[in-house]
Parts: structure tokens; C-alpha cells; sequence
């Protein structure tokens, strides 16, 4: 079951300090969630990126590459509004997280494969899902459709709500 493959993911004796850290800079920096009941606007998280919608490998969600001079974050014209917020903060999360590589990819259903994947989708799940939404309780019924209809309202795939939940669980934030 996807819901019991991200809990186990998000492992409650995993160091998420540093994840945290910068999430809450950003989150306070940018003023995401001044309205939580709102969906997040990462816009002006783009202002220094190059941010390019582009044909890829069905496969191929997005990448990020730093030429140093430049970032560049690409993301696959072919996903949904859901998949491209999350995506596109997932590759945000590379950045943020000074990730060593100077080539991060998303791959379909790889959110979880190594540390670094891990990491950057725990950043867009705070980025995206304000701990309002999770702290009061909304997400801890289960029930498949208020996950699915918060997901909606948010603008994200389902299964990120899930990791929010189980970050929040965590983390305390």
C-alpha cells in the first residue's frame, strides 16, 4: 500500500533537523503561508531560476542542473497541475538542500529511492502543505477522499499530503 511505502519512508528516527531548517526559511522568508487555507504560491521562489517546460521521457519528471552561473529546473510539459507544483518544489528542494550533484532528476515513483530524493520531496511537502492543514487533524481520519479533496484544493498529488502527515508525525513541524 502507497500510504504504508511513505510513512515508512519519512522514518521518525531520520535526521529531518536540517530538512526542517530550510523549509522554515523559506516558508518565512517568501511569506508562503500567510494564508494557509489558500494553495501556495512558489512563484517568487523562481525569480533567480531558469525554469523551462519541455518534451521529456515519459519517465522523466523534471530535473534541476547548476552550471554554476546559472540554475536551470526543467520540468516535464506533459504532467498535470498537480504533479508540476510538486515537482517543481521537489526540484526546489535540490537547490535549497545545496544537493552536491550538478544534475538532480525526478523520475516517475522515485520520490523515495535515495537520501538526497528523500529530502527533496520532504521540502516540498512543507512547502506546498501548510502545517496548519496537518496539525488540526484534517488528514488523520484516513479517509481517502478528504485526502483527495485537500489534495485538490492544495494542488498536489495525494500522496504528498501523506508525507506532510507522516513528516509532521516526525518532526513536530
Amino acid at each position: 500500500m502507497l500510504e504504508d511505502t511513505i510513512t515508512a519512508s519519512i522514518h521518525p528516527k531520520a535526521d529531518y533537523h536540517r530538512v526542517v531548517k530550510v523549509a522554515l526559511n523559506l516558508i518565512e522568508g517568501y511569506g508562503l503561508h500567510r494564508e494557509p487555507q489558500r494553495m501556495v504560491d512558489l512563484s517568487p521562489l523562481f525569480g533567480a531560476i531558469d525554469l523551462r517546460f519541455m518534451q521529456m521521457p515519459e519517465e522523466l519528471y523534471g530535473f534541476t542542473l547548476d552550471l554554476q552561473e546559472k540554475l536551470i529546473v526543467g520540468l516535464n510539459d506533459e504532467l498535470d497541475e498537480r504533479q508540476t507544483r510538486f515537482v517543481a518544489a521537489h526540484e526546489l528542494g535540490h537547490i535549497a538542500m545545496w544537493h552536491p550533484n550538478q544534475f538532480n532528476h525526478c523520475l516517475q515513483g522515485g520520490w523515495f529511492y535515495t537520501k538526497l530524493e528523500k529530502e527533496a520531496t520532504a521540502v516540498a511537502a512543507y512547502l506546498l502543505v501548510p502545517r496548519e492543514v496537518v496539525a488540526k487533524g484534517l488528514l488523520d481520519s484516513h479517509r481517502r477522499s478528504l485526502v483527495e479533496g485537500l489534495a485538490a484544493h492544495y494542488k498536489v498529488p495525494p500522496q504528498l499530503m501523506l508525507v506532510r502527515r507522516a513528516l509532521l508525525a516526525a518532526t513536530g513541524y
